[in-house]
């Protein structure tokens, strides 16, 4: 167990990342010593959980706020949802509007294949199953640490884009991911790619920017050998070692830094309702 800078109680989950915060009631106006505590343990594990909250919408969206500006889908590039989406999305198998089903979800950082990836998101949780929907989050600093110097030298200045699912060269992957109201574009779109080793803006801390969505490194001559090293380095950051994993209790409220991290979810019956509400934060192009 650790203290913040000032009076937040943060015990850490004991896996790669993550802390759990304690004493908090986030349906309340919390002082700025408390707010900055937050942020603090935020920077430093990556991922934090808050246990048997009762959020408002109002409240989701405001706690979303101390660590940035909301995200807003841009409307030419097609995201989870469509244009019409609010600021709250539900993520469920059952509710009508939601978003992901019950189906596994493969390691991935948000929305990496926009020009300005998320920072972050949050996830509510309302109603869960008894069994699976777990959710994994990886630490990618340590993915990053852990790679022999050699490695790490090859990377170095390496780029790599990945692919948006709603898009006509990778429909097919994305067919399943939204919900009835999916946003696809007819014509496919440029490409963004992002430092495979990115920096984070406010630690300073390296990590790899890999993930289940990444598609092509750019800056290799050698396409053979790009693909090879791609599919290390994913296989790399999908380590049992790297992950903290999640079992959701109604209340739960976690979010998690979506710069330095991956997650992926498992599946569950999907006669069991599960229903998360899920908020994003805007991020800055990476580096």
């Amino acid at each position: 167990m650790s203290k913040s800078r000032v009076s937040v109680e943060v015990v850490p989950t004991g896996a790669a990342c993550g802390a759990e915060i304690r004493g908090v009631d986030l349906s309340r106006d919390q002082p700025g010593d408390v707010i900055f505590g937050i942020l603090d343990a935020f920077h430093a594990h990556q991922v934090l959980i808050f246990r048997d909250q009762e959020l408002s919408e109002a409240r989701q969206l405001e706690f979303a706020q101390w660590f940035g500006p909301l995200n807003r889908p841009p409307k030419d590039i097609p995201v989870l949802g469509d244009d019409d989406q609010p600021p709250i999305v539900p993520i469920s198998n059952t509710a009508e509007g939601g978003m992901l089903g019950n189906r596994d979800l493969f390691p991935h950082s948000d929305m990496s294949y926009l020009p300005v990836p998320l920072l972050g998101a949050q996830l509510y949780a309302v109603e869960v199953p008894p069994s699976g929907g777990d959710t994994s989050f990886a630490n990618l600093y340590q993915a990053y640490e852990d790679l022999d110097a050699e490695t790490k030298e090859l990377i170095a200045g390496l780029k790599v884009w990945s692919y948006n699912p709603y898009t006509p060269r990778f429909a097919d992957r994305g067919a399943a991911l939204g919900g009835a109201n999916q946003k696809f574009v007819e014509e496919d779109l440029p490409t963004f790619p992002h430092p495979i080793v990115r920096t984070h803006p406010v630690t300073g801390r390296k990590s790899l920017y890999i993930g289940g969505l990444c598609e092509e490194i750019v800056g290799m001559d050698d396409a053979e050998a790009a693909r090879a090293l791609l599919n290390r380095l994913l296989a790399h950051v999908d380590q049992a070692h790297y992950y903290y994993t999640h079992h959701w209790r109604p209340g739960d409220l976690v979010i998690w830094d979506n710069r330095c991290t991956n997650h992926k979810r498992t599946t569950w019956d999907n006669a069991q309702s599960r229903l998360m509400y899920r908020v994003q934060i805007a991020g800055t192009i990476p580096f």
